[in-house]
């Protein structure tokens, strides 16, 4: 079974062949007869159940929060695809920013979680964690059912506002476990214990149903 990497979705058609497999390949017949695959990538899709995932006029329906002298806040200048973003910066001892939101899964079988970041800093005992949960309870309480960090992907993506690059992260389509009823996703940057600095900028973030387009079955966590 062929199964696309985080951020990639290909369509198979006629023509030619998937990235990797080289033509006339007897021991990788993907198609019969004379046909021969052929990979076009698309863009790879969820069906998003976060509010305000593009923070186009400001932060509304995100859980926020800062301690010891941090700062959250909406930026209108980057942002990707278009101007308006979320900023996280922890820069100092013991400075933490938090965002976070909670969404029904009740009705998913999967799951998926994408975005766009941009570091701005990070240095010293500065961290950061960027953070998925699955309950099996209404509005992110009751056991958790997975906990993961999420990975980057390796893609970039042009700034709206300047000409610094964004990277991806997307933890791939996952099936929920058993009794998913809800899903947390929060994002963190934090200074640490000896004047460390994490900043970061957060845009075009998805969480819901992945597209399973031509996959017949999805990836674990």
């Amino acid at each position: 079974m062929f199964v696309r990497q985080p951020g990639e979705h290909y369509l198979v058609t006629s023509g030619t062949t998937l990235p990797g497999c080289e033509s006339g390949m007897s021991s990788l017949r993907l198609l019969p007869a004379l046909l021969v695959a052929i990979a076009q990538p698309l863009s790879a899709q969820v069906a998003n159940r976060l509010t305000n995932p593009d923070f186009a006029m400001d932060l509304a329906g995100w859980t926020t929060s800062t301690q010891n002298g941090a700062s959250l806040y909406r930026d209108s200048c980057f942002g990707s695809p278009a101007s308006g973003a979320m900023v996280l910066s922890a820069n100092g001892t013991g400075r933490l920013a938090h965002a976070e939101q909670c969404i029904d899964v009740s009705t998913l079988t999967g799951i998926e979680v994408m975005l766009r970041k941009l570091k701005s800093t990070e240095n010293g005992t500065g961290g950061h964690r960027f953070r998925l949960q699955v309950f099996d309870g209404a509005a992110c309480a009751g056991n958790v059912l997975l906990d993961m960090d999420l990975p980057e992907t390796g893609s970039t993506y042009p700034d709206a506002c300047t000409s610094i690059a964004w990277t991806g992260i997307d933890s791939g389509p996952m099936a929920l476990p058993a009794n998913a009823t809800s899903a947390l996703l929060s994002l963190e940057t934090s200074g640490g214990a000896m004047s460390g600095n994490s900043t970061y900028i957060f845009d075009h973030i998805e969480l819901g149903e992945p597209d399973t387009l031509f996959r017949d079955g999805f990836e674990g966590p």
